[in-house]
């Protein structure tokens, strides 16, 4: 389901890789986890939806999924305080 995702995803087929994603992620695929947050940050395909995309990034990461967990970390220096 992830790789048909992927396909979808790189042909432009936005909904349909929507659509394979999150039949993915709801068998607790970690990396569809994280691209669902990938398309909900970025708004591609789908109404932008930061704060959907960060829980999105956070299921990934508990999951352990590296790039979550390196992309939370980015997300929290760059949206804290000192950075507004």
């Amino acid at each position: 389901m992830f790789s048909l995702g992927q396909i979808a995803y790189m042909q432009r087929g936005y909904g349909e890789a929507l659509v394979w994603f999150k039949r993915a992620a709801d068998k607790k695929h970690h990396r569809s986890l994280f691209w669902l947050g990938k398309l909900y940050w970025r708004g591609t395909g789908v109404v932008q939806n930061r704060q959907l995309a960060g829980q999105y990034f956070a299921k990934a990461a508990e999951m352990k999924l590296p790039i979550a967990q390196r992309t939370l970390r980015y997300l929290s220096r760059n949206n804290s305080p000192s950075h507004s």
